[in-house]
C-alpha cells in the first residue's frame, strides 16, 4: 500500500476526481487546539522505532516498537474532549496511524492519500481529534502493513465514558500471534499460498505481548476485561466461564449473551465482564477454543460492597438507519486470480457489479458515492471458503441479518463473513470524506479486497 504522491496520481482511479475528489480530502485539516486546550493527560507522544523483544522467554527478537513497547502502550481518551497524539517516525520506512473504530474526521483517520500523505522516516505527525464515542478502540499503521503490524505496531485505545462506569477493574488484552521460529527470528508474514487462503498464520499466540499472562482480580469486585484482536490473520472462538458479553466494538449490547463462544475475528473489539468470585485463589481462564490464553486469579480486596450486577454501559450516539428508505448496495467478495500493474497477485476481488473486476493498480477503487446524511442497506456476500472480517471506516453500522444464522441486531464497525455468508448491514452515511472499506485480514486487503466509499 505504501505509494509516493506521483504513482497514486498515476495509477488509482481517485487520480481521476481532481480538485473536487481526493485534492478536496487532502487540504481538509482539523481547527488546530493549543496545547492549553487539551487536557495533559491526553496529550500522548508515539515513537516509532525499531526495538529488541523476548517474546519467546530468552529469544531475542527485532520487532517495532512504540515507545519502546510491543504492543504499543494503552492510550486513554475521553468522550467528548479533545486528543492530542504525535506520532515520531523513527522506522525506514514511511507510515501513517489509523483510530480503528474511531468516528472521526477523515483527515485524522491515518489512511495515506486519503486525508494525509505518509509519515516519511525523520517527520512527524499530530493527530488532534475529539472522540464522540466511549469504548474499545485501538491504533495500527496503514502503510506496510502486513510488515509494521506483524512485528508488533498495535495497540489498544480506551475512550473512558463521559460519565464515569463503577467498574472495580479495567484490563484491556490486545491479543496477537507473532511469526516467530523456535529461535526467535521471524518466518515471512505473508506467505502466496496462504494469502490466497486464510492467511499466513503465526504460531506464537500472546496478549499483551506476554505468553499466557496471569491478572489478579479483587474478590468481588465488577471487572471490566477489554478483548481486541490485533492480529494480521487470526481468529479467536473466546469463551470464559466466568463472562458476560458487554460490548462489541466499543458498542453496548442490548441483549443477554454470556462467554460460551465468541468469534473475535480480526478487527474486532469485544468487552466482557464478571463479578469476581469472593474465594481468595481462586482461578479461571480465557480461552481460545481449547486453548487457554490469559489467566485470572483472585486476590484479596477491601471492597466494602458486595455487588449482584455490573455497570450497565451507555449507548454511544451513533444515527439509526431508516430502513423503510434506505437505499440497498449490493457488494459481492471472491477470489481472483489477477496481478496489479507491479504483477504482484491479486487473489482477491471486492466488486459492486456484475464482472466488475480490481483496477491494475495498487490503491484501492472508489466502490461506493454515498449522500450525506441519507441511510444505506449494504448486503454483503462472501462467495468464499475462507471468512473476511470487513471493516469500514469513519462509520457505525448495525448488522441487521445473515442467511447463516440469527442475529440479534447489533452495532460494529466490523463484520465477520464467515464461508458462502450473506450479511445485512445498515447505516447512516453521517461523516464526509473518502473511506477504506476493507477485509481486516491484512494479506487479503493488500490483494483486492479493498475499496474506497465517498461521503458527499
Amino acid at each position: 500500500m505504501a505509494l509516493n504522491r506521483r504513482q497514486f496520481i498515476q495509477t488509482s482511479t481517485l487520480g481521476t476526481l481532481g480538485a473536487t475528489g481526493l485534492s478536496g480530502c487532502l487540504m481538509k485539516a482539523n481547527q488546530p487546539l493549543t496545547l492549553a486546550e487539551v487536557k495533559p493527560e491526553h496529550q500522548y507522544e508515539l515513537l516509532l522505532k525499531p526495538g529488541v523483544k523476548e517474546i519467546i522467554p530468552g529469544k531475542p527478537s527485532n520487532v517495532l516498537t512504540m515507545n519502546g513497547l510491543a504492543p504499543g502502550p494503552v492510550i486513554r481518551g475521553k468522550q467528548n474532549e479533545p486528543i492530542r497524539i504525535t506520532v515520531v517516525n523513527q522506522l525506514d520506512t514511511a507510515t501513517t496511524m489509523h483510530w480503528h473504530g474511531l468516528r472521526i474526521p477523515v483527515d485524522m483517520d491515518g489512511v495515506p492519500y486519503t486525508g494525509q500523505m505518509p509519515i516519511e522516516p525523520g517527520e512527524s505527525f499530530v493527530y488532534q481529534f475529539t472522540p464522540p464515542d466511549a469504548g474499545t478502540m485501538w491504533y495500527h499503521p496503514h502503510m506496510e502493513s502486513v510488515e509494521q503490524m506483524g512485528k508488533g505496531l498495535v495497540g489498544a485505545m480506551v475512550i473512558e465514558e463521559a460519565e464515569p462506569l463503577e467498574f472495580d477493574l479495567d484490563i484491556p488484552l490486545v491479543l496477537k500471534n507473532w511469526h516467530l521460529n523456535e529461535d526467535g527470528s521471524f518466518y515471512p508474514r505473508s506467505i502466496k499460498r496462504y494469502a490466497a487462503r486464510q492467511g499466513t498464520p503465526g504460531l506464537i499466540n500472546t496478549v499483551n505481548g506476554k505468553i499466557k499472562p496471569k491478572f489478579s482480580v479483587p474478590a468481588g469486585g465488577r471487572i471490566r476485561i477489554r478483548t481486541i484482536n490485533a492480529d494480521n490473520t487470526a481468529q479467536y472462538q473466546l469463551n470464559c466461564e466466568q463472562g458476560q458479553v458487554l460490548a462489541i466494538d466499543a458498542n453496548p449490547i442490548d441483549f443477554n449473551q454470556t462467554l460460551e463462544s465468541f468469534l473475535l475475528g480480526t478487527g474486532v473489539r469485544m468487552d466482557f465482564g464478571f463479578i469476581a468470585p469472593q474465594a481468595i485463589g481462586e482461578q479461571f481462564t480465557l480461552r481460545d477454543g481449547d486453548q487457554i490464553i490469559a489467566e485470572f486469579e483472585v486476590v484479596p480486596s477491601s471492597l466494602p460492597t458486595l455487588h449482584s450486577q455490573l455497570p450497565k454501559i451507555p449507548a454511544n450516539p451513533v444515527l439509526e438507519p431508516n430502513l423503510a428508505e434506505a437505499k440497498q448496495i449490493s457488494m459481492t467478495l471472491e477470489w481472483d486470480a489477477a496481478t496489479d500493474k507491479n504483477g504482484d497477485p491479486l487473489f482477491w476481488n471486492l466488486k459492486t457489479r456484475p464482472g466488475q473486476r480490481p483496477a491494475n493498480c495498487s490503491y484501492p477503487n472508489q466502490i461506493a458515492n454515498l449522500k450525506l446524511g441519507n441511510s444505506y442497506i449494504f448486503n454483503i456476500r462472501n462467495n468464499t471458503q475462507y471468512p473476511h472480517p470487513i471493516h469500514f471506516h469513519g462509520h457505525t453500522f448495525r448488522v441487521l441479518k445473515s442467511n447463516k444464522k440469527t442475529i440479534n441486531p447489533f452495532l460494529a464497525d466490523t463484520v465477520v463473513l464467515e464461508k458462502n455468508e450473506q450479511v445485512q448491514v445498515g447505516l447512516v452515511a453521517d461523516n464526509p470524506g473518502f473511506w477504506m472499506f476493507h477485509c481486516h485480514v491484512i494479506e487479503h486487503m493488500i490483494s483486492g479486497l479493498v475499496g474506497l466509499v465517498k461521503v458527499a
